[in-house]
C-alpha cells in the first residue's frame, strides 16, 4: 500500500518512509514512537518499494539501491538503470518493475536483485513521452501477469509478462496520475490530472471509457 515517501508493508503493522532531501529511509512501526531501522545509500530517494522481504529504492540519478528488510544489508546497487530520476516502483511475487521521469519501464526478475549475478532487466520499455508516474502488476498469475504503467502523456499502457509484449494502450483527456484494477482485472480505473476517475472493462476490445466519474 503506497504512501506518500512511504509504503506500508502488508500484512504487517510496520511501514518504510522516506526523505526525499536525504539518502536514507526507516522501518517503523504503528506501535512504537522510534523507528524499528534504518538504512543508508548514496543518493537522494525519490521513491521505495517493499515486498516484505526486500526493500528497493530508486534515485534522483537512476539508480536503484537494494536491502534485505530483516537484516539492514545492502544487497545490491544497480548504477544508473534509468537516464533520470527513478518515479516508480512496484513489486509482486516474481519481478520487480521500475519506471523513470525519462518515460521507460523496466522489469527486473526478482531473484537476481539478491544473487551475485549481474542483474540485467527481463523487458525494457521506452513507449511512454512523458514521466511514468505509477506502475502496478496485476493480480492474476504472477510470472503471467499484466503490467500497467501510467504516464503524465495521457495514457496507460498495459503488457503481458508471459512474452514482454504490449497488449492495450488507452488514451485519456488529461495526465494520467494514477491507476487500479479489481481483483479479476475485468475492470480498470484512472485516475487523471483533471479530477476524473476513468473506468474501462478490460475484456472489452473497443479500449473505449465505459464510465466517466467527474469530480
Amino acid at each position: 500500500i503506497a504512501l506518500l515517501n512511504g509504503v506500508i508493508l502488508e500484512h504487517t503493522a510496520h511501514f518504510l518512509s522516506f526523505s526525499p532531501a536525504y539518502s536514507t529511509f526507516q522501518v517503523s512501526s504503528f506501535a512504537k514512537e522510534k523507528p524499528v531501522a534504518k538504512f543508508f545509500g548514496h543518493e537522494k530517494l525519490a521513491c521505495i518499494a517493499s515486498d516484505g522481504v526486500l526493500a528497493v529504492a530508486g534515485t534522483a540519478n537512476g539508480y536503484l539501491f537494494v536491502w534485505q528488510v530483516s537484516s539492514g544489508a545492502l544487497l545490491k546497487v544497480l548504477n544508473k538503470v534509468h537516464f533520470q530520476q527513478v518515479s516508480a516502483l512496484t513489486f509482486n511475487n516474481d519481478y520487480l518493475c521500475s519506471a523513470s521521469v525519462d518515460g521507460t519501464v523496466k522489469v527486473w526478475d526478482k531473484h537476481t536483485l539478491v544473487t551475485g549475478e549481474n542483474a540485467e532487466p527481463r523487458y525494457s520499455y521506452a513507449a511512454h513521452g512523458l514521466e511514468v508516474v505509477m506502475v502496478r502488476f496485476g493480480l492474476v498469475g504472477d510470472r503471467l501477469c499484466r503490467l500497467f504503467t501510467c504516464s503524465l502523456d495521457s495514457t496507460v499502457l498495459v503488457y503481458d509478462m508471459f512474452d514482454g509484449g504490449m497488449s492495450a494502450k488507452f488514451t485519456f483527456p488529461s495526465p494520467c496520475k494514477c491507476v487500479t484494477v479489481d481483483a479479476m482485472e475485468t475492470l480498470m480505473a484512472v485516475g487523471c490530472e483533471n479530477g476524473a476517475v476513468y473506468l474501462l472493462d478490460l475484456d472489452s476490445t473497443s479500449n473505449e471509457i465505459v464510465m466517466n466519474m467527474n469530480k
